[in-house]
């Protein structure tokens, strides 16, 4: 049948609760939803525009014409996508505009508890992985942003992967075309996303055609034709949506010509949204560089955003056009980076592995997918950027290269999901019925200590180096206010605010060393064996409530 495989435990988790499971945080920090005269914020989808004529829906299945701006213009017409079609079950703007961000969350949440449950893992690591996906910063704010339509895009992704791992009794081949289909519909909802996602999608089905046994020149020839019938299976379910975008947004409009010439010129404008490379910190700490929060209510001027996302080229010289925009947060989670790093370096543990061969290649693979991701997203901060730019055709066209975070994301918490499935099965699996344990923590610790695995050993005094670390960042970091006041006026803020922005970012650097504390405590514990596997159950609620407070800490709501 195609559905997907169990997770190897004794209890699986059913879907209806683990959707229960991801409505409740959702239900919470939606709350004001509930009220009648409140919608959500969208910037690039208002109440507005959706509720107006041109836009009614099932109307724009069959052509869209935009007249709201003098006589108006021609859009990509409707698709048979997941945004389309529930705007045509609900049809009531307001309702729709109520709900569209937390069931898209929803849906990138249960996406990703099919895959991991695909892969096999235990159904405590399915559902934290769930929570992962659907409370990622990169999602959810550009979810709450207005952007619904990459989170979707996102969740058709992982809908791809899980084709591409099923094992239907019939027609094998068939598991190609359903994940075609699914990266088509990613391109429908996301376009130039759904097509960043697809590069992915295609990379991991001819990787899997490779851990095969066999003949390796045999193997490349299957693997290409595979990624061809993913494609055309993908073209042949967006083939409207990818017509009418191309006609509308490409074909005859000034600037897109794919000559180099073209290109060149487009090349500051396409590249505007690129990540600096120090504000790659911020997947660590996420309001290190403020937040996108000054045209909201104005309550504080601490938390503003001070980065350089969105800064026009050469503003720093002219002072002219944008000085910053940024929309959204790329904190991925200390929990989910500390064990996706895990997974990483088990994987290239010479000899006691817990992971087998297939595992080890798909970390490396995924780590390989987030490496190349962030180099991209740097675009024009970093020279890795201008050669697909200037090689691939339809590349240039990707106005912001900050969307690769969306595939960096993806590979991380997949890897975090590995890391978990590691801690899981192999530091909290059944003791021996006659072994004695110490009841007192502080003994057990010497013991495991004693005893532990080089590994262990270096993980643990890594993980203790990088707390000490993180407060002497914090003290020096804290003692440099000048600098800071200096490095502020030069962004284009006055003084005023610059002792406020300065001490709300040093304590954004002492949350994220707080909760990485909290999270090596945790981790040493389970390495130790103190959590017991009766534990279980309570390390996994601890992990989920732990996993969700940063995001509600961040106020980003």
């Amino acid at each position: 049948m195609l559905i997907p495989a169990m997770a190897r435990d004794s209890k699986p988790i059913s879907w209806w609760q683990v959707l229960l499971i991801l409505a409740l945080p959702l239900a919470v920090l939606f709350h004001s939803s509930f009220q009648s005269e409140l919608v959500l914020f969208s910037n690039d989808g208002p109440l507005g525009v959706v509720s107006s004529q041109a836009a009614s829906l099932p109307g724009t299945f069959f052509g869209y014409w935009n007249d709201l701006n003098w006589v108006g213009q021609e859009k990509p017409s409707a698709a048979p996508n997941f945004s389309q079609l529930l705007g045509s079950i609900v049809n009531d703007a307001v309702v729709y505009s109520k709900i569209k961000v937390p069931l898209s969350l929803l849906l990138l949440g249960f996406a990703g508890w099919l895959l991991f449950r695909q892969l096999g893992f235990h159904s405590a690591v399915c559902v934290l992985g769930a929570v992962a996906f659907a409370l990622n910063m990169n999602f959810f704010s550009n979810a709450c942003w207005g952007l619904t339509s990459w989170t979707v895009a996102m969740a058709s992704a992982l809908l791809a992967l899980v084709a591409l791992h099923l094992q239907p009794a019939r027609m094998p081949f068939l598991k190609y075309i359903l994940a075609g289909f699914a990266v088509g519909h990613g391109i429908t909802e996301g376009y130039d996303t759904g097509a960043l996602y697809s590069l992915a999608i295609g990379a991991y089905a001819a990787f899997l055609v490779f851990l095969e046994k066999g003949d390796v020149g045999q193997k490349g020839l299957k693997a290409v034709g595979l990624v061809l019938a993913v494609a055309v299976s993908a073209a042949v379910f967006s083939t409207q949506t990818l017509a009418t975008l191309i006609e509308t947004q490409i074909q005859g409009v000034a600037g897109m010509e794919q000559t180099k010439e073209a290109k060149e010129k487009r090349w500051d404008k396409a590249t505007q949204w690129s990540l600096p490379v120090k504000e790659a910190l911020r997947l660590g700490v996420p309001g290190l560089f403020g937040y996108r929060m000054m045209d909201l209510d104005n309550r504080s001027s601490a938390s503003f955003y001070w980065g350089a996302v969105g800064r026009t080229p050469g503003w720093e010289t002219h002072r002219q056009g944008l000085a910053r925009h940024s929309g959204s947060g790329e904190y991925a989670g200390v929990l989910v980076l500390t064990l996706a790093a895990f997974a990483v370096f088990q994987s290239l543990r010479r000899s006691r592995t817990p992971l087998n061969r297939r595992q080890r290649l798909s970390v490396w693979f995924w780590a390989g997918v987030a490496l190349v991701s962030i180099l991209l997203a740097f675009g024009r901060h970093a020279p890795f950027y201008r050669l697909p730019y200037e090689l691939l055709p339809y590349f240039s066209t990707i106005r912001n290269p900050i969307k690769f975070m969306h595939i960096f994301h993806l590979a991380v918490i997949i890897l975090f999901g590995y890391g978990l499935q590691v801690l899981w099965k192999h530091y909290l699996k059944r003791p021996p019925a006659r072994e004695k344990r110490e009841k007192k923590l502080g003994k057990l610790l010497q013991q495991w200590w004693a005893k532990a695995s080089g590994f262990d050993r270096k993980w643990t005094l890594v993980g203790a180096g990088i707390i000490v670390f993180g407060l002497l960042a914090c003290l020096i970091y804290a003692s440099a206010g000048k600098e800071m006041a200096q490095l502020l006026l030069d962004a284009g803020f006055s003084g005023e605010p610059a002792p406020q922005i300065h001490q709300f970012s040093v304590f954004e650097l002492l949350w994220s060393v707080a909760f990485f504390s909290i999270v090596w405590i945790l981790g040493t514990l389970t390495l130790s064996g103190a959590f017991h596997y009766k534990h279980r159950k309570a390390l996994g609620i601890a992990l989920g409530l732990r996993q969700t407070a940063r995001l509600r800490q961040t106020g980003l709501t």
